[in-house]
């Protein structure tokens, strides 16, 4: 269900034809004050790393609103900032591979809207759609409660596949050390120190 590759734009396949077009589906079958939300979470950003870019493309007649999907950025001092779909003054240009899919980008300016800078250390980046079947967007005027999305961006690099459902990795105290306890950034986490990381799972049955 994802973008088609062109075998020109940044995220070009030398394997085309084997392509699976892989897209991220978020999907909240409900009214948006449903308690409930789809979302992803961005795996491998260095925790105290800067931000100069984000950004995805979305399928045409899913939702783009000004609150989903949206980017939860969270700075290491536990600060979180929103940049929606549809949030001024986001950057909409036609995606390069496909008519049917529209390219969203997040730069310096949007940072500042949002209430972050270039500057300002990041802990963590996860994608977030929790806004229902009964609010609708410019793209969505039926409200259909759901959007496809791929490449997303981190600075510039390109993000086209993911490994969909998190491995289910039994953590233990041995992965709070080495600097381990900051990879927790929540459930379980997020942790002042290794000491209390490791009292955590010594306490685990």
């Amino acid at each position: 269900m994802g973008l088609p590759d062109d075998g020109t734009s940044l995220n070009a396949d030398p394997n085309a034809r084997q392509d699976p077009h892989t897209g991220l589906l978020l999907n909240k079958n409900g009214p948006t004050p449903n308690c409930s939300a789809a979302g992803a979470e961005i795996k491998g950003f260095t925790s105290g790393g800067t931000l100069t870019g984000l950004g995805f493309d979305y399928r045409l007649g899913g939702h783009c609103g000004a609150g989903a999907p949206r980017f939860n950025v969270t700075d290491t001092s536990g600060n979180t900032y929103f940049l929606g779909c549809s949030s001024p003054p986001a950057t909409h240009t036609p995606a390069p591979q496909d008519a049917e899919w529209e390219r969203v980008q997040f730069g310096a300016a949007d940072f500042t809207t949002a209430g972050f800078s270039t500057a300002t250390p990041i802990k963590s980046i996860v994608i977030i759609y929790d806004e229902g079947t009964d609010t609708i967007s410019p793209s969505d005027p039926n409200g259909v409660g759901l959007a496809t999305i791929d490449n997303i961006a981190i600075n510039g690099q390109l993000i086209t596949a993911g490994t969909g459902v998190e491995p289910s990795k039994k953590f233990n105290k041995d992965d709070c050390k080495k600097g381990g306890w900051q990879d927790f950034t929540g459930d379980p986490g997020p942790f002042k120190n290794q000491g209390e990381c490791v009292s955590y799972f010594a306490k685990q049955k």
